[in-house]
């Protein structure tokens, strides 16, 4: 028989190339210092901006398709009218 195979595991050097390629991925990296409330105001600003997009975009749609259906619509018969004075005498 060979050699034992070498153990693969948590011994290695934390300076193996190949350690640091494959190590699992760390958490998020949080936001740089004092940067948090600018991240959040962009965030918000941009959030409040496809709400307006997206309501202005219903309402168009909405208007697009009720001003075809209305004046396809039948109109009703005129009403007749009384006269309000006798017809003149010839």
């Amino acid at each position: 028989m060979g050699p034992e195979p070498e153990h693969i595991g948590p011994e290695r050097e934390p300076d193996d190339p190949l350690a640091v390629i494959l190590r699992p991925p760390s958490d998020h990296l949080g936001p740089p210092p004092g940067r948090y409330e600018a991240i959040r105001r962009a965030a918000t600003r941009r959030k409040l901006l496809r709400t307006a997009a997206g309501v202005g975009v219903s309402c168009a749609v909405a208007a697009l398709i009720a001003l075809p259906l209305r004046q396809s619509a039948p109109e009703p018969p005129a009403r007749p009218t009384v006269p309000l004075a006798p017809p003149p005498a010839t």
